[in-house]
């Protein structure tokens, strides 16, 4: 017979029970959930927007303050341009030139020292239904040429102190301008370009107009022919064989007084 099976290791044998509690989490819970971390977010998020629009005016804040220091400490120049006592005329090589000198009269009213002041002239018909463009034209690049001598050469120029007015004599000349006969009233242009602070730049811009009244119009300054002037030393053979004139250069100096030298008042005169 056989024999019957113990139960205990009938027990032993069969595999281990096991029990599962599902628990369910509800639904509405979750979504309540979602809800306050979405609310969460947004309230960073507001609070991220405050801050950087507090930071934005801040430094929107900071930089006016630093642009008005700035504008407060910085060199600032004036310039009075006046003739000085004679017009020079020549006549030489088949051309005409006239030559203005002049004087700046440079003051610094900033508050630190203005160095490597530099000044630049150009000479312009002042007539023209171009004027406006032509002259500004002109302005700007006598500004960059006072900016370009002023880079090529950073310790040549002239250095002004705050409140300590220095006169520069200068001048400007060009030909051409009296092939056609007279040109009319002239305008003298030009640039101070000074640097100050850290390598910074200023520029100050003058326009004037030169000529005389005649019928209560200002009109043109007519060429006059003067007197052959003898170079001081002899021309040499070699400047002759090259085409240089022997004939020598007619030169009239004509005084300034009772001519116009005024500001133009429709433009080119500032300060930045």
């Amino acid at each position: 017979m056989a024999s019957k099976p113990n139960p205990s290791a009938e027990r032993q044998n069969r595999p281990p029970s096991r029990y599962w509690q599902a628990r369910v989490r509800p639904h509405w819970l979750e979504f309540v959930l979602g809800i306050g971390l979405l609310v969460v977010g947004a309230a960073q998020v507001l609070i991220y927007l405050r801050q950087a629009s507090i930071m934005q005016t801040q430094t929107s804040i900071s930089e006016r303050q630093l642009s008005f220091q700035e504008s407060v400490s910085r060199a600032w120049i004036r310039v009075d341009v006046t003739l000085e006592d004679k017009i020079i005329f020549t006549e030489w090589a088949g051309d005409k030139f006239i030559h203005i000198p002049l004087n700046f009269n440079l003051k610094n009213f900033g508050q630190v020292p203005a160095v490597n002041v530099r000044t630049s002239t150009f000479i312009e018909p002042f007539g023209g239904s171009d004027r406006n463009p032509r002259l500004d034209k002109a302005q700007a690049m006598a500004c960059q040429s006072a900016r370009d001598v002023a880079d090529m050469n950073s310790i040549g120029g002239t250095d002004l102190f705050p409140l300590e007015p220095k006169d520069v004599k200068s001048g400007t000349g060009r030909g051409g301008l009296y092939k056609n006969g007279n040109p009319g009233p002239l305008s003298i242009l030009g640039c101070i370009e000074y640097t100050y602070a850290n390598g910074r730049h200023g520029q100050t811009g003058f326009r004037k107009i030169l000529g005389r009244v005649e019928n209560n119009f200002v009109v043109g300054i007519p060429f006059v022919s003067g007197q052959p002037e003898v170079p001081r030393e002899p021309i040499s053979a070699e400047l002759l064989a090259s085409g240089y004139p022997k004939e020598p250069a007619r030169v009239a100096r004509i005084p300034t007084n009772g001519l116009i030298f005024r500001d133009d008042d429709e433009g080119g005169n500032y300060a930045k």
